[in-house]
This record gives C-alpha cells, sequence and structure tokens, in this order.
C-alpha cells in the first residue's frame, strides 16, 4: 500500500485503462466463481469454504482497486490537494484483502496435506474448525490492515516494525506453502488402501489443482513484493523506475483473476457449473427478450 494521491508518479490516461479493465475482470471472474463453488458445496464439502472465501479475498482486491483507480483520474484533473481532501492519503484495503489471499493459500496448502495423509479423519472434520480457521486468517489479515492504519493514519507505530510485521506474515504463510506441498507430493506417491480408488484419484488432482494456483499466486506476487521491499529498505538509494513499478502492480493484481482460469482448466466441476450458469444466462435473456418484444 501506498499513497496514491501524493504519488510523484502520474499515471498516463492508457494505464488508468488497463488498471481498470483488470479491475473489472477480476470482480466478474471472481463472482462468477463464487457462485461456482457455492452450487458444487455438496461435493467439493468443506473445501469448498477455503476456496469462496480464497475468491472473496481476490474479488475484494478487484473492487478496492476501483479506488485507485478512481483516485488516480482524479489526479489528472484536480490538483494533490484537493485529491488529498476528497480522497484521504492512505488505502489498507490492499493489505487486509492482500494478506488474506496468501493465508488461504497457506490454509489450503495445510488442508490438502491434511487431506492425503488422514483421506477418512477429514471427512468427520467439523464445519466449525473449517471456520474458526478461516475466522483465524481474516483476523490475522485484519491485523497487518491495522498496523497500517496505525502507521500511517495515526503514527502510533514505526514505518519499520509495520514492515517487519508484514514481512513475518508473508514468511510464515510462505513456509507453510512450502513444506505442505513437497509433502503432499510425497504422500500423493503411494494409493490409500483404505480408499476407493476414483476418490483417490480425486483428492489427488484437487491437490495438483490447488498447488498450481498456489504457484502461480506466488509467481505473481513475488516481483511486487520484492519492489516494495526495496523501496522501504532502501530508502530511496536506489531508484525503481515507474514503468517496472506499474508492471509488477499489474502481474499482483493478475493473481486476482488467474485462479477462476486454473479452475476453468483443470476442474471437471467448475467447467460444468460453468456452463449451466452461461446457459441459464443465455436462455434468461431470450426469454425477457422476447417478452420485450411481445409487450
Amino acid at each position: 500500500t501506498y499513497k496514491m494521491c501524493t504519488s510523484k508518479h502520474e499515471h498516463p490516461i492508457p494505464w488508468i485503462v488497463i488498471l481498470g479493465v483488470e479491475s473489472l475482470i477480476i470482480i466478474l471472474g471472481n463472482i462468477v466463481t463464487i457462485i461456482v463453488f457455492w452450487k458444487q458445496r455438496s461435493q467439493l464439502k468443506q473445501t469448498s469454504l477455503l476456496l469462496i472465501n480464497l475468491t472473496v479475498a481476490d474479488l475484494m482486491v478487484g473492487i478496492g482497486n476501483i479506488e485507485s483507480v478512481v483516485i488516480e483520474i482524479r489526479k489528472n484533473f484536480m490538483t494533490s490537494s484537493s485529491c488529498e481532501t476528497l480522497w484521504g492519503d492512505y488505502v489498507v484495503s490492499e493489505e487486509l484483502f492482500g494478506c488474506a489471499s496468501i493465508g488461504f493459500l497457506a490454509l489450503i496448502s495445510l488442508e490438502r496435506l491434511y487431506a492425503m495423509v488422514w483421506p477418512l479423519r477429514i471427512r468427520t472434520t467439523s464445519t466449525r474448525k473449517y471456520v474458526l480457521s478461516l475466522g483465524v486468517v481474516w483476523l490475522l489479515s485484519g491485523t497487518v490492515a491495522a498496523a497500517q492504519l496505525l502507521g500511517t493514519a495515526a503514527t502510533l507505530i514505526t514505518e519499520d516494525i509495520f514492515i517487519w510485521f508484514v514481512t513475518m506474515y508473508l514468511f510464515v504463510c510462505l513456509t507453510i506453502i512450502s513444506c505442505a506441498y513437497p509433502a503432499v507430493w510425497f504422500f500423493s506417491r503411494k494409493e490409500d488402501p483404505r480408499l476407493p480408488p476414483n476418490r483417490y484419484k480425486r483428492n489427488k488432482e484437487l491437490a495438483k489443482t490447488l498447488f498450481i494456483v498456489t504457484l502461480l499466486s506466488l509467481i505473481t506476487w513475488l516481483p511486487f513484493t520484492v519492489v516494495h521491499n526495496l523501496q522501504f529498505t532502501l530508502k530511496g538509494n536506489v531508484a525503481i523506475g515507474p514503468v517496472f513499478h506499474d508492471a509488477t502492480q499489474f502481474l499482483q493484481l493478475a493473481n486476482s483473476f488467474i485462479n477462476p482460469v486454473v479452475y476453468c482448466f483443470r476442474m471437471p466441476l467448475f467447467r460444468r457449473s460453468l456452463r449451466e450458469i452461461f446457459t441459464w444466462t443465455k436462455a434468461t435473456m431470450l426469454h425477457v427478450r422476447e417478452h420485450q418484444t411481445c409487450s
């Protein structure tokens, strides 16, 4: 998160348009994804709760970025002081929902490891425990956002403390992911005699899909994280070009609409539900058009 209105780098109109289109794609793609996973919750069981919360976090990243787009538009037509008065200096939504997205990826990796190691026990795991784990991720993400607000708006903590806190949060999440998926791969090599072959295969395929989602998320997040950490660490001693900065921001935002694409290619359930939604939407539009013609 950075000062949008007081930034020295003013974005041109084409970049604002690109950012706006990307935000709309994120919003539409994740709304459809939430609908699909809600429809398939009986087959995906409690895993659907994790995927829905991950998708909600990505959706809110897109919605929050609309605010950034509006601020950038106003910067092109108003003075910076007017922008500060109307919109404020700080945007904390990126911290909240960005950290939540990474946190849910870590939680999903643990859940897939649990499913591979104890496939029978996970079936009896209560929904309450899933909800509790989701609450922990939202709480930790909210703490990061609160630290950002306290450090910038209220100046109650220093910038160094905030950066240390965010870095530790990301380090823990990355460590969990880095340890969990190799373990998932190790246990997936052996068929479990306690499970029917089709269910074992389904668990393995789901683990592969979620690993791809996690890997792409880390690839898209890493350049943005490195650039911003360098900016805070080096304190302006090394200049980072605005084009490179914008490219990493675009890549980081792309994380929020890559997931639906992966689900579409990797999950037959997702494709089938998506097809049903579009078929229903098309039929509804035709019905409305016929009704308007008749009237």
